[in-house]
């Protein structure tokens, strides 16, 4: 019962926005890893039935513990990378590193609401290390957040609800290894997406029914249209945004960007 718990909770909920909703705090990248509960309770279950075996029950329960306390702290091990600080005209934050795509689309996306932040400050809040995981992210959004009247929310949506929102986004897009069996192998070479490796964009607005604007952390790329299609394929249904008590204050800060594209 306690392998299939694991198991369930490592598929249904670890990467689930849901949790955001349960535990809706900075430290949800700590509250919300449970593999070391798991681990000490396999180990519980050990120690019970293995009583008076010396090694035998010795060696099983400190390899449980071990990996337990390993789980409870790989999130947060290393250093985030060194950053620069590269901003184009438009109050994009762009990555400076392979890795911090994430941490760049935070910035743009603090920067929205007139809250400073750097592309390195967002790496070392959001434990950016070979990537940015979204709980990551969620801390450090909700720590830049601590003192300002926003409102940090992980939700899965559609494209209706992301038209709805009318406010910036930020996406985790890309080509997942099991699409690679179908259409998306032609995507990966036509447009550059390589499998298996996700992405940080932010969405500006959805323009109309098949064109969103998007804020790309890539310096070779910046603000750019997407279709709807590319979106569909590329998109499922993550993201991260901000919001005020106020509705007013809820709609795309830069208006006269949205607008110059849609009017294209």
């Amino acid at each position: 019962m306690i392998v299939l718990a694991i198991a369930g909770y490592a598929w249904f909920l670890w990467d689930s926005e849901v949790m955001a909703k349960w535990l809706p705090f900075s430290s949800l990248l700590v509250l919300g890893n449970w593999f070391p509960i798991g681990a000490a309770a396999m180990a519980a279950v050990v120690s019970n039935r293995l009583q008076d075996q010396g090694a035998r029950r010795a060696l099983p329960m400190g390899a449980m513990l071990c990996v337990g306390g390993f789980a409870a702290v790989y999130l947060v091990l290393g250093s985030a990378p060194k950053c620069g600080d590269l901003w184009s005209d438009d109050g994009v934050c762009y990555q400076t590193t392979q890795k911090t795509c994430s941490a760049a689309c935070a910035a743009t996306l603090l920067g929205q609401y007139g809250l400073p932040a750097s592309e390195q400050e967002m790496a070392e809040i959001c434990f950016t290390r070979k990537g940015t995981s979204w709980k990551g992210i969620y801390r450090g959004l909700k720590l830049k957040t601590a003192n300002a009247n926003l409102h940090v929310s992980a939700e899965k949506l559609n494209f209706d609800q992301l038209a709805k929102l009318d406010r910036p986004v930020l996406l985790q897009v890309g080509i997942q290894q099991w699409q690679t069996l179908g259409h998306a192998s032609g995507m990966e070479v036509e447009e550059g997406w390589t499998p298996g490796t996700m992405h940080s964009v932010i969405c500006l607005g959805v323009i109309n029914d098949s064109q969103v604007l998007i804020a790309d952390p890539n310096p070779s790329i910046g603000v750019e249209v997407w279709p709807r299609e590319s979106l569909d394929r590329l998109w499922r249904g993550n993201a991260l945004y901000l919001s005020t008590d106020q509705a007013s204050q809820t709609g795309l800060i830069d208006n006269n960007l949205h607008d110059h594209y849609a009017n294209r």
